[in-house]
């Protein structure tokens, strides 16, 4: 394998392991099919029960999901370095605590001595069986792996699963792929400006062109209600659940709903719980939403606050103002960081397109060594955002380089032609303007003052030729011989009249 060997590490620590069994499997079979080791806690390869409970998921249904292993390949095919629960006990014997929310926070965004020295023999091990590790995938970029492999001279590779998962709402789905710092913004933020100005010169897709490539064709009515919005706020009122948001976030969930509350009736305002964390008998004096998807709940709203970047990011995908009440918000940079700021924000589609095709990276190419390999060589970041964005393309029979040759209008509906089979009377609902409510309004005005211009004009236009035709006829008559001959009658009465105002 040499320079080639990319290892896997799966680590949940005091968090159930049925959490992150999905987990486990995806990297186990990416290990399987590449005959590549992977370092991981004993649990995953050898508990019976756990084993058993990697049948509870269909990949038919959860296409980030694998089917399970078979136990007997999971258990002698698999080159697996465990970490057992004698060295946890040693090395992590001051997190043997009984919070595990808090246990992984510790692990996850603290340095720990202990876990860098645990995580240091594992990598001994798995180079004296196998050679020189290139880079090391994890769901969780702990600050003690970083710090370990940056002293063996390996990249670190941290993934995740993006808003845009599948499920209900989206057929797409693309992942978080970093090599840099997780949770922060600041590689957001350096990638954009890297390449804001090339983008000019590539293709960029607008907000429905993307919206019509990764939703599913049952979601496609979408396209017409971006600019529908029955609330002025809504509100992530659980931001809390969220295991990062304590240690990120430079404000409560309290403060967030009180800041809301100050700036509008609370009639106007829309929360939602996440449906795991929602309490039988909310207190919070909102409307509370009971929408089958957060995109769902977005589209009833003008702007969306949260401490949550995820939530920030779908309300840019769907053209809302972000409020992350957080500017060390992980993930995502863009967005409005304080409720003072009242104005309309809504994120450039260009930083868009950048998050979704040059941060984000499709799903299938995460688990693919040759591209894992081509990323891990700092290619130039406009190669990186083109690569994702004509494998997304491609997969659905569209190429790139035909895209930047045809109109925004041709675009999608080659999108809703050729991915969703939409005939040209369907393709013609979403390719006009939106006709929700307050665009009708807008545009019964916008015809009625057209009309009155018209007639305005006309009646204008009927003046000035009437106008003409009287300057002529005068002309005419002051140009005839009679009006020459009566000349002096005319000046001879224009004395006359002088003479009687002077007596």
């Amino acid at each position: 394998m040499g320079n080639k060997l990319i290892v896997p590490f799966v680590f949940s620590h005091k968090v159930d392991k049925r959490i992150f069994a999905w987990i486990f499997c995806k990297y186990a079979d990416f290990c399987l099919r590449n005959d590549m080791p992977m370092i991981t806690e004993e649990e995953y390869c050898r508990d019976e029960a756990l084993i058993d409970s990697y049948n509870s998921w269909d990949p038919q249904k959860d296409v980030c999901t694998v089917l399970a292993p078979d136990r007997e390949i999971l258990k002698k095919q698999l080159k697996s370095v465990v970490i057992t629960e004698d060295e946890r006990k040693t090395y992590l014997k001051d997190l043997d605590i009984d919070n595990s929310s808090k246990s992984r926070i510790w692990v996850s965004v603290e340095e720990h001595k202990g876990f860098e020295e645990l995580i240091d023999k594992k990598i001994r091990e798995v180079e004296a069986r196998y050679g020189k590790i290139n880079v090391i995938v994890t769901w969780i970029r702990y600050p003690a792996l970083a710090e370990c492999a940056r002293k063996y001279g390996i990249k670190v590779l941290t993934q995740e699963v993006s808003s845009v998962r599948g499920g209900y709402t989206y057929k797409e789905v693309l992942g978080y792929f970093n090599f840099g710092e997780k949770y922060t913004s600041k590689t957001i933020q350096e990638g954009y400006l890297a390449v804001e100005n090339q983008l000019d010169q590539e293709v960029v897709l607008s907000r429905k062109e993307i919206l019509a490539l990764i939703l599913k064709k049952e979601h496609l009515e979408i396209l017409n209600r971006l600019e529908d919005a029955i609330y002025e706020f809504g509100v992530d009122a659980d931001a809390e659940r969220d295991a990062f948001f304590g240690k990120y976030s430079d404000i409560s969930q309290r403060e967030i709903i009180e800041g809301v509350r100050r700036l509008i009736d609370p009639s106007n305002v829309l929360a939602r719980y996440h449906p795991h964390t929602k309490p039988e008998n909310p207190e919070l004096e909102f409307d509370i939403d009971d929408s089958v998807s957060s995109l769902e709940w977005i589209l009833k709203c003008r702007r969306i606050v949260s401490g949550i970047s995820n939530v920030g990011f779908e309300a840019a995908l769907a053209g809302r103002t972000a409020y992350i009440l957080c500017e060390k918000a992980p993930f995502y940079s863009a967005g409005v960081h304080s409720l003072r700021n009242m104005e309309e924000s809504i994120t450039p589609i260009k930083m868009l397109n950048y998050m979704l095709f040059g941060y984000f990276a499709p799903w299938d190419l995460m688990f693919d060594v040759d591209y894992i390999l081509w990323r891990a060589a700092d290619p130039d970041p406009i190669e990186v955002y083109r690569r994702n964005l004509s494998y997304v393309l491609k997969k659905e029979q569209l190429d790139y380089n035909e895209m930047s040759e045809i109109s925004q209008e041709q675009r999608i509906k080659d999108i809703l032609s050729k991915i969703h089979g939409l005939s040209d009377n369907e393709i013609e609902r979403f390719v006009k303007k939106s006709r929700n409510k307050p665009y009708l309004e807008i545009l019964e005005i916008q015809e009625s003052c057209q009309k009155k211009l018209n007639e305005t004009n006309i009646e204008l236009e009927s003046r000035k030729s009437e106008l003409a035709y009287y300057k002529n006829e005068v002309k005419t008559m002051r140009d005839s011989t009679s009006w020459r001959m009566t000349k002096p009658l005319r000046n001879g009465g224009d004395i006359l009249r002088k003479v009687k105002k002077m007596h």
